[in-house]
């Protein structure tokens, strides 16, 4: 059916997330992350979308990439017709993701109103859309509950820390 998950049974608060996906010509997925229990990802919790999208596309809130419905990707990176390399790192409010090594989320979500109030933990997932949807190499890392980033009281942002070699795609 259209819209189900494949998901985690734990919930998880902060970790890094790896994964490698291609998507059919004109599919439309998502991978859910710290979606409450009874909660749906792209409202309750956080989605990131996946898009087979057409070259030339805008980049908005619904576009590969994108943590659906609220934030733009940075840069379109999607390799069409092809494997996909997605990196996520989630820590305290702070989300950063790579396709392919390329930079494509780095953001508070505190400072977003539509996200700021979205849960702290929940389950990690992949939609259902109707599309065949591959996924391999799949990799999950846990990270602390209270990381350098998440209890700082000055963090620096993801870019910031990308650039220290604190996060690294992979």
């Amino acid at each position: 059916g259209n819209g189900r998950y494949l998901r985690s049974d734990e919930l998880l608060a902060n970790f890094a997330l790896s994964f490698r996906y291609r998507l059919p010509r004109g599919a439309n997925s998502g991978v859910a992350l710290r979606t409450p229990p009874r909660g749906w990802p792209s409202t309750d919790g956080i989605e990131l979308q996946l898009l087979h999208a057409r070259e030339g596309a805008p980049l908005d809130e619904h576009m590969c990439g994108a943590v659906y419905g609220n934030l733009a990707p940075l840069a379109r990176a999607l390799h069409l017709d092809d494997w996909n390399d997605v990196d996520v790192v989630v820590d305290g409010t702070h989300l950063c993701a790579w396709w392919n090594g390329v930079l494509v989320q780095c953001d508070d979500l505190a400072l977003h109103p539509e996200l700021r109030d979205r849960p702290a933990r929940g389950w990690i997932g992949f939609q259902d859309h109707g599309a065949a949807l591959t996924v391999r190499e799949l990799r999950l890392r846990k990270l602390p509950d209270a990381t350098a980033l998440a209890s700082s009281q000055r963090p620096l942002s993801c870019a910031q820390r990308a650039l220290l070699g604190a996060v690294e795609p992979g």
